[in-house]
């Protein structure tokens, strides 16, 4: 990101007449997207290396309106960023601030932008680690996992549905890419995720953008699978052996290969294990789990 000066002065002390261009720039940036806020910024060491400016300096380079100084103005400006980047959170984390509710979710968003700043263009990253953050600053981190809090454990599950469910929504999809014929030509499609929770997140996810209030979920284990069909994204629970066979063609095995090792599992045998994909193959067909393989791989 690159930030232009607004309303520079038209004259500079000489001893700041060396400032470039770039130095403006570069300075404007490290102080606005400095969640410290902005005494604290303009005083840190980042800016200081770039311009020695005070907050009762600032004018010296911004200039004063008719009702602000120059340094109220820069603070619109960083409120503003801000205030944007807190928005995007909320709207990439929409289900977990409700569950967290409003202010506690803003609190873990401010934390979590002073931790990860935005380094990109596009705001798509912008939440791309925060389940990884939430992780990471959990009181009980160091905890066996059985001593954990569990009303956490759910809030990082969310978190990990919402972010899956975000970069799901933007993957490459199916179109184009019929999943048509037998079961040597096919392959999970490019937007297909699969995931594993301790608490039935989805229920929950579901509810909340029906507009419900519902309450927190006792822990379960629970398995999802996520895909995009029409640009529409779908959630489709699952029940353990559907995930652990499914799991087995995300680590690169094939269809065929995958019906077998479904077939060596305790609780089945041949028979039942093609009577089952039969079930699931027409379903998940449905669904959008599969394409077709691009013609050069099904030459190979």
């Amino acid at each position: 990101m690159v930030l232009c000066p607004w309303n520079l002065k038209p004259w500079l002390p000489v001893a700041e007449s060396a400032f470039t261009l770039q130095q403006v720039q570069h300075w404007l940036q490290t102080v606005l997207t400095d969640s410290a806020g902005l005494g604290a910024a303009m005083r840190g060491e980042a800016a200081q290396a770039v311009l020695a400016l005070e907050p009762a300096t600032v004018e010296q380079l911004i200039a004063p309106s008719s009702r602000m100084s120059g340094g109220q103005r820069l603070a619109v400006y960083q409120r503003g960023y801000f205030a944007r980047l807190l928005e995007c959170m909320a709207g990439q984390f929409r289900v977990l601030r409700h569950a967290l509710g409003e202010e506690l979710f803003e609190d873990f968003a401010r934390e979590y932008l002073a931790a990860y700043p935005s380094e990109t263009y596009t705001l798509g990253e912008l939440g791309a680690r925060f389940p990884q953050f939430l992780e990471e600053t959990r009181p009980d981190r160091d905890a066996p996992p059985a001593e954990r809090e569990a009303w956490i454990d759910f809030m990082l599950d969310l978190a990990r549905l919402e972010r899956a469910a975000f970069v799901l929504f933007d993957a490459p999809g199916s179109e184009n890419r019929p999943a048509a014929g037998p079961d040597e030509i096919l392959e999970l499609a490019p937007c297909f995720g699969l995931l594993s929770f301790r608490f039935p997140v989805n229920g929950y996810y579901q509810a909340v953008y029906r507009g419900e209030n519902p309450p927190l979920p006792p822990a379960r284990p629970s398995f999802l699978a996520i895909t995009r069909v029409d640009f529409q994204l779908g959630m489709f629970e699952l029940n353990p052996v559907q995930f652990r066979f499914l799991s087995w063609l995300r680590q690169g095995h094939p269809l065929p290969a995958a019906v077998q090792q479904l077939a060596a599992q305790p609780e089945l045998d041949e028979a039942a294990a093609q009577a089952l994909w039969q079930i699931w193959r027409e379903k998940w067909q449905a669904w959008g789990f599969f394409v077709s393989k691009p013609a050069t791989s099904q030459a190979g």
